[in-house]
């Protein structure tokens, strides 16, 4: 990636005159390095994982990640406004992520955007999963208890504590660790449920083109 990013600095030189040649092209180029990570898990073990994580405060994020194969930018961003309970279907077109800006690293919510443009996507709702999301809003408004301490700016967001505050990027990456080791689990990365969530599908017989529109990837070859 420093190469690439480099090389195009430098082109961009060579376009406007500057210099009369990239050197970049003369350079060795690294080999690619793929992830060798944890392997994703297997049916049986997302079974373990939805059973065991069912009263756990990050649920409804193990198994956005899980079923959809959805990015932590994406589960957090999920609003009830995007659910389509009649139609059956819900759209990702929200995600929060923590950036810097000056010296602070914040957490910002970004509204119409996505990581690309084919990652704004419709997904459907069957009926089961549509009662699911039911409990989870009844679950997780319990506004009567707290008052005026209940926070009323994430109303309209799945993954809210108890407290109605906007679950937290790291939060989420930590306390899914937590959760593993607690539960015995083999541990793997926040991330690799979506990973499982694609290999599942493949091994269930869905195409590479279907598995691309499922998990919003802008182009075929990254998602083979």
């Amino acid at each position: 990636k420093h190469h690439a990013v480099i090389r195009t600095a430098l082109q961009w030189a060579v376009k406007h005159r500057y210099i009369r040649e990239n050197v970049a092209d003369f350079a060795e180029k690294p080999n690619h390095v793929r992830y060798h990570g944890a392997e994703p898990y297997t049916i049986q073990e997302i079974a373990m994982l939805l059973q065991a994580t069912v009263n756990e405060p990050i649920a409804v994020p193990i198994f956005l990640a899980s079923f959809y194969g959805l990015r932590r930018s994406e589960v957090l961003g999920l609003r009830w406004s995007a659910i389509n309970f009649e139609e059956g279907t819900f759209g990702i077109s929200t995600t929060v992520v923590r950036e810097k800006h000056e010296n602070r690293i914040i957490t910002v919510v970004r509204d119409q955007t996505t990581k690309t443009e084919s990652s704004m996507r419709v997904l459907p709702l069957p009926l089961y999963l549509s009662v699911f999301f039911k409990f989870a809003a009844v679950s997780s408004l319990p506004k009567k208890l707290c008052g005026n301490c209940y926070d009323t700016r994430y109303t309209d967001f799945l993954c809210v504590d108890q407290m109605g505050t906007l679950l937290q990027p790291d939060y989420i990456t930590q306390k899914f660790q937590q959760i593993l080791v607690k539960h015995s689990l083999r541990r793997i990365r926040f991330h690799d449920l979506r990973h499982s969530c694609a290999t599942i599908m493949l091994y269930l017989g869905y195409t590479l083109k279907d598995i691309q529109t499922w998990l919003g990837h802008s182009n075929y070859s990254f998602t083979a």
